[in-house]
């Protein structure tokens, strides 16, 4: 009598005929999945609304990282340049060292063997 009072009648009678699977009446079935549907679509709909309102901001955000892109990529290649340059300076700058290692190891030796 108490679980008449609180259920519908139609749910209790299916559940008392198979007890084994708890049955929902195929109207709050429907309701549910109607109402999912509902919910999906309303979801749906507002992720559009977002993107629209968004959509300036972004264009506006990409072409301003587009522009620090192409900023940063001039400076790599300036910077890459640059090492390059210092590289080339470097080699010289050995080579000049060895040289110069090499004409005093010669004076140092010419010097010891005139005494």
């Amino acid at each position: 009598r108490h679980l008449s009072s609180t259920f519908p009648s139609r749910l209790i009678t299916n559940c008392l005929r198979n007890p084994s699977t708890n049955a929902v009446p195929r109207d709050e079935r429907s309701h549910r999945d109607e109402r999912d549907r509902l919910q999906a679509a309303l979801r749906h709909q507002l992720g559009q609304q977002l993107d629209a309102l968004h959509a300036p901001d972004t264009a506006a955000r990409a072409d301003q990282l587009n522009a620090l892109n192409q900023d940063l990529t001039r400076r790599l290649e300036e910077a890459a340049s640059e090492n390059a340059t210092f590289r080339a300076r470097i080699t010289a700058l050995e080579e000049d060292l060895i040289a110069a290692r090499t004409s005093l190891r010669r004076m140092i030796r010419t010097e010891n063997t005139a005494r």
